[in-house]
Parts: structure tokens; C-alpha cells; sequence
């Protein structure tokens, strides 16, 4: 069984190679494999969605991200989890996560309306 505590122990406990890498997983694409030196050998981790790291520009075109996020699955041979890491971006500060405020998430489907001039 896969447990939200279980996974935030593996990226509460990362090597400073695997911590550099997960600061390069919102330039990761969907589908692409996490590989984690700590994580339990019959895990798969997979980058699920980056869509939520949008960067957004200050007057001084300096880069930034708010309640950015990226959602990972990780699954064994019996079950299958997704799990969303948030994630901030400063320009001048790099990448910040907090791993205690890993969750596990769920895919909730929503109807968007945009209007658009005719």
C-alpha cells in the first residue's frame, strides 16, 4: 500500500542529486519517469501534470510562480496514487518546495465557458 507518509519520507530524504532534479520536474514532460535513488525499488513515478507552473512576469520582467504545482503518480504492482508537490519560482531565488505540503490528489473534471468576441 502506498501511503501519502511513505512518499513524503522518500522526498523528505532525498540526495542532493535527486533534490536538484526535482527542481527540474515542472520542465518535465508528461509521462516521464522520476527516478529517485531513495524511492522503494517496485515504485514507478511519473510526471503527471506540470500545467499549473505558469510563470507570470513583474514591471521589472522578473520571473516568478505562486501555488504552482506539479501532480506525479507513483504506483507498485497493486495500486496507483497521484500525489501534487507544490512548488514557487523566484527569479532571483530559484525553485522553493516545501515536501510537508505534499498531498495526494484526485482529477476533478470541470466545465470552463469563455466567451470570445464574434
Amino acid at each position: 500500500m502506498i501511503t501519502l507518509e511513505q512518499v513524503k519520507e522518500v522526498f523528505n530524504n532525498l540526495s542532493d542529486n535527486d533534490e536538484e532534479y526535482v527542481y527540474e520536474l515542472p520542465y518535465e514532460r508528461v509521462g516521464t519517469v522520476v527516478e529517485l535513488a531513495n524511492a522503494p525499488a517496485d515504485w514507478n513515478i511519473l510526471v503527471v501534470d506540470t500545467s499549473s507552473v505558469e510563470t507570470q512576469y513583474d514591471s521589472y520582467g522578473n520571473g516568478y510562480t505562486e501555488n504552482g504545482a506539479v501532480i506525479f503518480s507513483v504506483s507498485d504492482h497493486d495500486e496507483l496514487k497521484y500525489f501534487r508537490l507544490p512548488m514557487d519560482y523566484a527569479s532571483y531565488d530559484g525553485w522553493s518546495v516545501d515536501y510537508n505540503k505534499l498531498t495526494e490528489a484526485h482529477q476533478v473534471s470541470r466545465t470552463v465557458t469563455y466567451w470570445d468576441a464574434v
